[in-house]
This record gives structure tokens, sequence and C-alpha cells, in this order.
């Protein structure tokens, strides 16, 4: 069972946590960088699985917190390629779509009834082809919502680009804890409605992005403390 309270209190009880929630929030502002914040989750995971939560991680070794987040970073870029792509295809087809009204448009005398009975019918097809694609795209996003808390467990416990991509290794951990999995699946998807609703906070949000980037670390790293048996190969 996931200790919500431990993992929401856990920031708050080490006495240097302003500093280094502080430090995360201006290395999250820098491009590239910003890698590291991954990195530093996956170590907030394995204190978690390792039950070395009293502290919270220290930035001194930026370079391995850059080097494991770089890593995760690809995953997460991997699962989010056909959802970029998607987008890419929608806004090159509008523009296409625009660009062959012009012809239709009939210059100065406007366009006559044939010409905008064809650009009807082509917004009206297009209207419902963009829908079927965004409609796919949400079912799609659930599905990575899914796939975050699982490749973030076994990134930990491989270290290894190839194995996150590994689906059916992922869905046999899945089956293992499907309840808290979905579970913080939800809470990802949560975090990230009241993370748009807050940006209206301005800057207060920097500091709110490097608290939830370590409570949702600890979340994955109490999924990652009792796994059943091995799924892949696990980094030594």
């Amino acid at each position: 069972m996931i200790d919500l309270d431990r993992a929401f209190r856990i920031p708050f009880r080490d006495p240097a946590w302003t500093s280094r929630i502080g430090l995360g929030a201006v290395i999250q502002l820098v491009p590239i960088l910003n890698f590291a914040g991954l990195g530093y989750q996956l170590e907030v995971m394995r204190r978690a699985r390792d039950g070395e939560d009293a502290t919270l991680p220290t930035w001194d070794n930026l370079s391995a917190l850059f080097s494991r987040g770089a890593r995760m970073f690809v995953v997460d870029l991997i699962y989010a390629l056909p959802i970029i792509l998607v987008f890419c295809g929608f806004y090159a087809a509008w523009f296409g779509l625009m660009f062959s009204f012009i012809p239709l448009s009939g210059g100065r005398s406007g366009p006559s009834s044939e010409a905008i009975l064809a650009m009807t019918t082509g917004m009206m097809a297009a209207s419902v082809g963009f829908t079927c694609v965004f409609v796919l795209l949400y079912l799609y996003l659930l599905v990575i919502m899914i796939l975050i808390p699982l490749t973030r467990v076994q990134m930990l416990r491989t270290g290894s680009v190839a194995a996150c991509l590994r689906l059916g290794d992922l869905l046999r951990l899945f089956r293992q804890r499907p309840g808290e999995y979905l579970g913080a699946s939800l809470m990802l998807a949560g975090s990230a409605y009241a993370g748009s609703l807050l940006s209206i906070l301005g800057p207060l949000l920097l500091l709110i992005t490097p608290y939830a980037n370590v409570v949702a670390g600890h979340v994955y790293g109490q999924l990652a403390r009792e796994t059943p048996a091995p799924i892949g190969p696990v980094a030594g």
C-alpha cells in the first residue's frame, strides 16, 4: 500500500529542504541541465525504496544526476514521439488545407457557390478527422500516464533505456501491482491538472514543481520497494 501521507510530508522532514528544493527550482530553469531533475527524482526513488528517506538527496553529484536524468528523458521522449508527430502532422495538414482554399476564393469577385460548397465540405471532413485523431491521442495520453510510473521503476532497477522500452517487461511489472500503479498514474494526472490551475501563481510554481517531483519520486520508490519477481536485467 502506498503511503501518500509520508510521500507528501517527507520533503519537509529534512532541515535543509528549503535549499534543496530551491536549488531544484533554479536547475529546472536551465535548458538541458534540467534533465538533472529527473535524475534527482530517481535518487529520491532509490532512497524511498531502500528506506533511506530521512533526508532529501543533495545536488553535489550533478553530473551523475544529469546522466541518469538524460536517460530517463530519452525514454519519455520516445514514448511521446507519436504525440509530437501527430501534432506536427496536424498543423501541416491544417495549413495545407488553408492554402488549398486560396485558388477557390475567386479573387475580388468572391468565391462561387461551388467553391463555397467545396470549402465547407473540406472543413467538415477535416474537423471530423481531427476530432477522431484527438480522441486517439487522448487515449494514448492515458496509456502514457500509466507508463510513467512503470518506466521510472524499471529505470531505477536497470538503469537501461532499452529495458524501459520492453513493453512485455513493463506489462509484467504492472500485473504485479496493478491497483497501486493505477493509483500512482491518477496521482500524476491530478498533479498535472493542479499544476495547470496553479500556473496563475507565477513564480511560486517554480517551488511547487520540484516539490511535486520529490513527492512523485517517493511514491514511485514505494512501488519499487517490493517487486515480487525480477523484471528484465537488474542493474548491479
